[in-house]
């Protein structure tokens, strides 16, 4: 026998078919703002329309029917009513996810920090445009008129440029030249120092993610061992207390799980800002900890030369004995070479026609009182100092790369007995009793005890794995090994 279909078992059979259907299925009103057909009322757009039960649509479905609670429809980009305006505001944006790597492309290109120290390098290079020119030549004009009513007068006008007698000039442009260097590796530096950083930050937030994961199978064991010791205790099978421990130990590792979740917060926070984010923007980070070598072997020769620092360090030194002759040649002032000339006119003589002079004048300094000792001074104290500093530099750079690599080669020697021998045990362990525990040899909270130690194995060897990789970054970072600082770069991204 055939089914009558009214026009509400046919609406009711699409919007099975095709969710943006059901808004005009359950209200047919327009939003306010007229540019859409959903309902004026979200609850009424997202609200599917329930079937009758007596009514059997002749329809053939050529796909699986979809469930009867669709998800929610996005508000039209073009409605500007209040209810769309809500919907787009709360709905929450997929978050941006990085590797390692790709945060520190994005680092390096979108940090502000790194964007603002660029800069330096353009200050520096308009010291060096200004550095050793020439003094600007001088103009000097006189007129003396008679003081008395007769019209005498003396007019002059002359020239005068001044000439350094020393390398004054020639060493300035080498002095801004090395500060021209010296800022471009600072730059250098900052890029370095970021590098380390953002890949640090993005370790743990790694590092705090796999602890989670091993918080959550945690937690859903002792949900299991709670449940069951509750029910096998209702039944006088199984002691109460057991019951107490494993819902303890469920709310352990619950308060564990949101302590991790905090400090991942934190620290996706914190790479937000270095990555050039504002602070509401949801980014994830990806990927797994690596594996240090089994066999890591002697620490690569540290090059001095490739560290940003010791690079600065040497262009400074240099520069500073450049400044103790630049400071020595400034002992003697510049020579001024003058061209002038002079009218005059008396009266009362013989001759009214006014008397012209023509001359070259030289002024030569004499260094008699102010020889330019305290700049002297003050020059070979700096130049001495920066010595000093380059070599405690060197010195650091190769403590710090010692160092981090030790830590690095000794992390992964703990960690070898650690994932061999101890943590296969305790996995053994766990399944002799799971299984001693279905043949109800011993209860639930053996079985928790056990998963608890595996646990601690699991998240012991995690700590070693996340500290292996950060020692390893700060070896990387202290060295300059990265690949992105092995090219020499003279500037990051555009100052101008």
């Amino acid at each position: 026998m055939h089914t009558l279909l009214t026009r509400g078992h046919l609406i009711a059979a699409l919007t099975l078919i095709h969710p943006a259907l059901q808004a005009h299925a359950a209200k047919p009103d327009a939003c306010a703002c007229g540019t859409c057909a959903t309902s004026a009322s979200p609850a009424s757009r997202t609200k599917p329309v329930p079937v009758p039960a007596t009514a059997k649509p002749e329809v053939a479905f050529a796909t699986p029917v979809p469930s009867a609670q669709p998800a929610q429809a996005a508000a039209p980009e073009g409605c500007q009513c209040p209810d769309c305006a809500k919907d787009r505001a709360a709905a929450p944006s997929a978050p941006l996810s990085f590797t390692v790597e790709s945060a520190v492309a994005r680092a390096l290109e979108a940090n502000r920090d790194l964007r603002a120290a660029a800069f330096i390098v353009d200050e520096a290079q308009g010291r060096l445009d200004g550095a050793g020119l020439m003094p600007n030549p001088e103009l000097e004009t006189g007129f003396a008129p008679g003081v008395t009513a007769s019209g005498a007068y003396r007019f002059s006008a002359g020239i005068t440029q001044r000439f350094p007698i020393t390398g004054r000039l020639r060493l300035a442009r080498e002095l801004a030249a090395s500060e021209v260097a010296a800022a471009r590796e600072e730059v250098n530096a900052a890029k370095r120092d970021l590098i380390g950083a953002v890949k640090s930050e993005a370790v743990e937030a790694i590092a705090l993610t796999a602890e989670l994961r091993l918080l959550a199978a945690r937690i859903a064991l002792a949900d299991e061992a709670a449940k069951s010791a509750a029910a096998l205790a209702a039944g006088g099978a199984q002691s109460p207390l057991d019951t107490s421990y494993a819902e303890l130990a469920l709310a352990d590792a619950k308060a564990e799980s949101a302590r991790v979740e905090s400090a991942r917060a934190a620290a996706l926070d914190r790479l937000k800002t270095r990555l050039g984010f504002a602070p509401n923007a949801p980014i994830a980070i990806t990927g797994e900890l690596p594996e240090p070598d089994a066999t890591p072997g002697a620490r690569p020769a540290l090059a001095a030369e490739d560290c940003p620092d010791f690079r600065r360090g040497k262009i400074l030194a240099d520069g500073a004995d450049t400044a103790v002759r630049l400071a020595e040649a400034r002992r003697t002032g510049d020579i001024g070479v003058g061209l002038y000339g002079e009218i005059e006119r008396e009266t009362g003589g013989s001759s009214n026609n006014p008397a012209g002079f023509v001359g070259v004048k030289v002024s030569i300094p004499l260094p008699l009182w102010d020889d330019n000792r305290g700049e002297i001074r003050s020059a070979r104290a700096r130049r001495e100092r920066l010595q000093a500093e380059l070599a405690a530099e060197n010195l650091r750079t190769e403590g710090a790369s010692a160092t981090a690599w030790g830590e690095y080669t000794r992390l992964g020697a703990l960690m070898r007995p650690l994932r061999t021998e101890l943590l296969p045990a305790a996995r053994a362990l766990t399944e002799r009793i799971r299984d001693s525990r279905t043949r109800g040899e011993v209860g639930y909270a053996e079985l928790l005890r056990a998963r608890e130690k595996e646990a601690e194995l699991e998240t012991r060897l995690l700590t070693l794995r996340r500290d292996a990789a950060l020692a390893y970054i700060r070896w990387e970072t202290a060295s300059a090994a990265h690949p992105a600082l092995k090219a020499r770069i003279g500037f990051v991204g555009s100052a101008k």
